[in-house]
């Protein structure tokens, strides 16, 4: 049998938000290795309702998309955007944000300490 997730295409615009919202969540907290559970705790949302999300099965409201981009610590448009979870080149565009925060730049670091 096959994967219900993509089983059929999606029937309307709202539809393919919702799966792109699904998909950019879970491109998201894997790249971050977060499990669901960890998503569900930081976002205050129960671990189902994650799953449901990730499975594009329920609509999620605009609090529960802002709660989620705030524990995964991206704007809401980043994962409502239908053509970043098709995108490879978004993958390239978090390590890149994540090695700027792992390595920031000396001169950024001293213009900011104000010495």
């Amino acid at each position: 049998m096959r994967n219900k997730r993509f089983a059929r295409q999606p029937k309307t615009a709202a539809d393919s938000l919702i799966r792109a919202f699904g998909e950019n969540v879970v491109r998201h907290r894997k790249r971050r290795r977060m499990t669901q559970a960890d998503l569900a705790y930081l976002s205050y949302l129960h671990p189902a309702a994650i799953s449901e999300i990730e499975r594009c099965t329920t609509n999620p409201t605009l609090k529960t998309v802002h709660a989620i981009a705030l524990a995964l610590d991206v704007e809401p448009m980043v994962l409502l955007n239908r053509h970043l979870f098709k995108s490879k080149t978004i993958d390239k565009q978090i390590a890149s944000v994540e090695d700027q925060d792992e390595h920031p730049d000396p001169a950024t670091e001293h213009q900011l300490s104000g010495t």
